[in-house]
């Protein structure tokens, strides 16, 4: 009964004292990583570090806080439900609804039409607003 014991805090300690070590490794190599990995990120302002994080979508969340009040309603018109889920975490008071052809889209309610990744439309019909990228990664925004 004794040995027991005796072996049951002996590898009590032994586990104490191998997730003290693993800890202290631990904490040395994430203040390492400050150095070489987040030094770029370090000096970077708020719209730089947004701008790599988010990508192109960033610019056009400026540009739709810019153009719009928060009871506005817009709507994207993509592919891409990606797009979709950032725009509206970083729109929150604003709606966003998300449409995958603008034919389903019923033009007459809300104010602002959002193409992303997709050519732009005629500009008899709508007003355009804005527009970003170019190519596959282009987006333009109208005024309806």
């Amino acid at each position: 009964m004794i040995i027991a014991k005796k072996s049951l805090l002996l590898l009590l300690f032994i586990c104490l004292t191998l997730w003290t070590f693993i800890s202290v490794i631990r904490s040395f190599y994430s203040l390492s990583k400050v150095f070489t990995e987040e030094k770029k990120w370090i000096f970077m302002n708020d719209y730089q570090k947004r701008s790599n994080l988010y990508g192109d979508i960033y610019q056009i969340y400026n540009s739709l806080n810019e153009e719009t009040l928060n009871t506005d309603n817009i709507y994207l018109v993509t592919n891409d439900g990606k797009s979709f889920f950032l725009l509206r975490y970083l729109l929150y008071p604003k709606k966003i609804l998300w449409f995958t052809s603008i034919e389903k889209i019923p033009l007459n309610q809300h104010e602002l039409l959002l193409i992303y990744h997709d050519k732009p439309l005629d500009k008899k019909k709508f007003k355009l607003i804005d527009s970003f990228g170019k190519g596959k990664e282009s987006a333009y925004l109208y005024k309806l």
